[in-house]
């Protein structure tokens, strides 16, 4: 086994960590990996545990840059998360307010699916995927994926084969349960599912009677990639911003149904002003006022609802929170709350949206609140 490798994959997978928190699973399912490979190769637990304590302190000395940020502005290393084991009072500052929901009970009441229906999401993904939908999981992977990835594991046994399939069921089942399923979400599985699909097209090769049905099927891939290339780059049209016909904020108010309420937002409101973002998606990239997350699940929302005992009160929900505007998608939240909110819950939010907010800015179904 090659210390050099292994290097390299610690190296990897710390770039991996400073992009995006799901690598913390694949570090953990590395790190068990190491282990395993290395005793099982050279028979010494020693060196087993030696090459594990190498692979985790080079994946963490490259993703120190990002905690030591990260502890400078928030005291927290993996802020947003673990805000409860690094900060004592995590509800009262500006992190992530994370609804107590499980992201598929979150699914049924959103969207009315039955459990069997979400449990298919693993292949649902494939024929279903969008972009721009969260209900379709923000992403369309290729559809005939599903013919090749079967075919990997027929023919030749290899060990490796299995290996991926136990790092990508292990990791698809831990996103499964903790996260909603979004296609970007899935990115460390991608690469295994791409080997797959070239195992799969190679054995099925291998089969002469096949031959041409393959070179259709494979054929067919590259046509689909190629018509949904076609198709994004008409949606975003780049050239007229690249090419200097179109400026930035011309392009991003076409591109981001979001972006026109957030420039209306840093225009005008107060430096001080401290926005709660409500089923806005937690993007905060844009924003020159400090924000907030309200929670994607929306579990601070029916709560304060619940425990206030009318409008009044329930304004001074948000503003003991510090927020002294919201910013929400209008549409999800008026859903959200007639599918989790009785009766009296419906009525207590309809005269908190009448008589303690008022309405700035409002632009393609996003609308910026200020709490009187």
């Amino acid at each position: 086994y090659s210390t050099r490798w292994l290097l390299y994959s610690a190296v990897a997978t710390g770039l991996a960590l400073g992009a995006k928190y799901s690598a913390l699973v694949v570090f953990f399912i590395m790190c068990i990996s190491v282990v395993y490979l290395y005793s099982r190769g050279t028979r010494e637990q020693g060196g087993a545990v030696k090459a594990a304590l190498l692979y985790l302190a080079v994946a963490l000395l490259i993703f120190s840059p990002w905690m030591i940020r990260n502890i400078a502005l928030t005291g927290n290393p993996l802020y947003p998360l673990a805000q409860g084991l690094f900060q004592a009072d995590p509800g009262g500052g500006g992190g992530l307010h994370i609804t107590k929901l499980s992201p598929l009970l979150m699914r049924k009441l959103l969207y009315g699916e039955d459990l069997w229906y979400i449990l298919l999401i693993p292949l649902r993904i494939f024929w279903e995927g969008q972009d721009g939908s969260h209900r379709y999981f923000d992403g369309l992977l290729n559809p005939l994926y599903l013919i090749f990835i079967p075919l990997a594991f027929v023919g030749v046994k290899r060990r490796d084969t299995g290996m991926l399939a136990f790092f990508s069921i292990f990791f698809l089942f831990i996103a499964f349960f903790t996260v909603d399923i979004v296609t970007r979400y899935l990115l460390p599985i991608l690469p295994v599912v791409v080997i797959f699909v070239v195992i799969g097209f190679s054995n099925l090769m291998a089969m002469r009677r096949a031959r041409y049905l393959t070179i259709l099927c494979m054929a067919g891939l590259f046509a689909f990639n190629g018509w949904y290339m076609v198709n994004l780059y008409q949606k975003y049209r780049p050239m007229g911003y690249l090419s200097g016909g179109e400026t930035r904020e011309e392009y991003l108010d076409r591109a981001l149904p979001d972006y026109a309420v957030i420039r209306f937002a840093n225009a005008n409101l107060p430096d001080d002003a401290r926005v709660m973002l409500i089923f806005a998606g937690d993007r905060g990239y844009y924003w020159d006022r400090e924000y907030f997350y309200g929670g994607r699940g929306g579990g601070y929302f029916v709560r304060a609802v619940r425990r206030s005992a009318d409008a009044r009160e329930l304004k001074g929900r948000f503003k003991a929170m510090g927020a002294t505007h919201l910013f929400i998608r209008d549409d999800l939240l008026g859903r959200f709350a007639k599918d989790n909110l009785d009766s009296q819950g419906l009525e207590r939010f309809e005269s908190f949206y009448r008589k303690e907010l008022r309405r700035l800015y409002t632009r393609n179904g996003y609308s910026l609140y200020e709490l009187l």
